[in-house]
C-alpha cells in the first residue's frame, strides 16, 4: 500500500515511523542478506512494471516500520515515467544495475562489497530474477489505482 500525491512539483508521502534500513544494517552487517537485497530489487522491478524509474537507490530511503516490520520505500522525488525509447533490454539492465548503487549509501567498504556480490549473484541467476519480476508484476496487477 502506498499513497502519495504530487502537486505543483512537490511529492507528498505519508510519514513512516521506524528506522532506516541504513541504520538497521549498519547496526549489524549480517542483516544485509540476499533476501533483503531481493526486496530492493523487487521495489525496482515493481517500478519497472509500472513504467517508472526511481534512480535514487539509497539505504536511508527504505524504512523498517515500527508498526508492523514492513519495509517502506520512501523519497520518490527522483521518480519519473519511462519513455518508450528506454524500454529496451539495455535500458532494463541499466535500471536493474542502478539498484546496486545502494551499496555506497552505507559508506562502508565491507557492506559495499557484500552488496555488489549479492547483486552479481542475483543477476547471474535468471530463475531468481524472473521470480522477482513475477512478484513485481503480481503486485502491479493486484494494485487498486
Amino acid at each position: 500500500d502506498m499513497t502519495f500525491s504530487t502537486l505543483m512539483g512537490f511529492t507528498l508521502e505519508a510519514f513512516v515511523v521506524g528506522h532506516t534500513i541504513q541504520d538497521y544494517v549498519l547496526a549489524d552487517h549480517e542483516r544485509m542478506t540476499a533476501d533483503l537485497y531481493e526486496l530492493f530489487v523487487l521495489h525496482q522491478q515493481t517500478c519497472e512494471a509500472l513504467g517508472v524509474e526511481n534512480g535514487d537507490w539509497h539505504s536511508a530511503n527504505f524504512i523498517l516500520q515500527d508498526s508492523d516490520g514492513e519495509v517502506v520505500h520512501i523519497d520518490w522525488g527522483a521518480a519519473r515515467p519511462l519513455h518508450q525509447d528506454e524500454l529496451s533490454a539495455e535500458g532494463f539492465q541499466a535500471r536493474l544495475n542502478q539498484v546496486q548503487n545502494i551499496a555506497y549509501s552505507f559508506q562502508n567498504e565491507a557492506l559495499a562489497k557484500r552488496i555488489q556480490r549479492l547483486h552479481t549473484e542475483l543477476v547471474a541467476d535468471p530463475e531468481r530474477l524472473e521470480s522477482i519480476r513475477r512478484q513485481a508484476q503480481a503486485l502491479v496487477d493486484t494494485a487498486a489505482f
